[in-house]
């Protein structure tokens, strides 16, 4: 799979004109990223200090790089499509494939910014992803309910 490079708005811009976060907590999450955690994500650092929900952040990243959001309990998810991806991986990164046009899966995933996990799906099916974002919550109890 190809990631095509677009121009994204920043996550904080976006929470800012959310009402989210105030540019006080903004700025502090900032000086706390490149103080002590470089390596970790803006949003992860938000949440980390209470400032937004899991939820929250979740909703910014899909406004920031224009990944629509789903809910799973509207979707009949077909067997077929299901065993493309074995449980493990779907428990582990937190995802679950919707459904199979052609050379395109649709797939549900919290983090839609996990590449790791994308290069897993398409490893393992050969296919194009496409991703769809879903709450943590549903993607869970999802892949309990439908891997047994």
């Amino acid at each position: 799979m190809v990631l095509e490079r677009r121009k994204f708005a920043l996550l904080g811009k976006i929470l800012l004109q959310l009402k989210k976060i105030t540019l006080e907590q903004l700025n502090e999450a900032l000086a706390v990223q490149k103080d002590k955690f470089p390596d970790k994500m803006l949003g992860e650092i938000l949440v980390d200090l209470g400032y937004i929900t899991t939820e929250e952040l979740r909703y910014a990243l899909t406004l920031q790089f224009q990944y629509p959001h789903i809910k799973i309990s509207n979707y009949k998810l077909a067997k077929e499509v299901l065993d493309l991806i074995p449980k493990e991986i779907a428990q582990y990164y937190r995802l679950i494939p919707l459904d199979k046009f052609g050379k395109i899966l649709s797939v549900a995933m919290c983090n839609p910014l996990d590449r790791e996990a994308i290069k897993v799906v398409d490893r393992i099916t050969g296919l194009e992803v496409r991703i769809f974002v879903s709450s943590q919550e549903e993607l869970e109890e999802t892949v309990e309910l439908v891997y047994r």
